[in-house]
């Protein structure tokens, strides 16, 4: 299990060589989702959080290589301002382009732009975080369990009675208890073991 992830400090330190691909590959493949998701929650439309979330890997490649590793900072939380920062750089260019237009505020651009909401920057980023650390955790004991124990789990973490859920899957409620026993354990130890690499 400890060779799934680098740890962030391993991570952020190999990426400090700009040119190492497999760093760079492999940190666009841990954060880049989270990223996108954060932009999302503003309401910023797929199209140009795809765009952002371009500006934002860019940026990072060219500052992350500069910046000294910190131990007691949250990279997560660095991670949430430089996104926030890039989606009110992009709401500044557009309101200049719809000026320049003649039309701002009168237009579909105008009400989309009205919709971004920046000051929960925090809860999103938040929010986001937990579904990406719960998504990375299931991948990882999608290794281990099968696709029947996986939803199973899922089930009795959603309060879904041992009997429904049994039924559900095709088990006895026995296999129920015991899968829910094991895997809550499992679950909690990734969460923290990612929360440890990640954040």
């Amino acid at each position: 299990m400890d060779d799934i992830y680098k740890t962030r400090k391993t991570l952020l330190f190999k990426i400090k060589d700009q040119y190492n691909d497999d760093a760079w590959a492999e940190f666009s493949e841990v954060y880049k989702h989270y990223i996108y998701a954060i932009i999302r929650g503003m309401k910023i439309t797929a199209a140009d959080a795809d765009d952002i979330v371009q500006k934002i890997m860019m940026r990072l490649w060219k500052k992350l290589p500069e910046m000294s590793y910190d131990e007691q900072k949250s990279f997560r939380a660095f991670l949430a301002v430089v996104t926030k920062n890039e989606v009110l750089r992009f709401i500044e260019h557009r309101k200049r382009q719809m000026k320049r237009d003649q039309n701002a505020y009168d237009t579909d651009d105008g009400d989309y732009l009205s919709t971004i909401r920046l000051p929960e920057i925090e809860q999103i980023a938040q929010k986001e975080w937990e579904i990406y650390l719960t998504n990375r955790a299931f991948e990882n004991l999608a290794k281990d369990y099968d696709t029947k124990a996986i939803e199973g789990f899922k089930m009795c973490l959603k309060g879904i009675g041992v009997g429904e859920v049994a039924r559900l899957i095709g088990v006895e409620e026995k296999m129920v208890y015991n899968l829910r026993f094991r895997m809550k354990e499992r679950f909690s130890k990734e969460i923290a073991k990612l929360r440890q690499d990640l954040e």
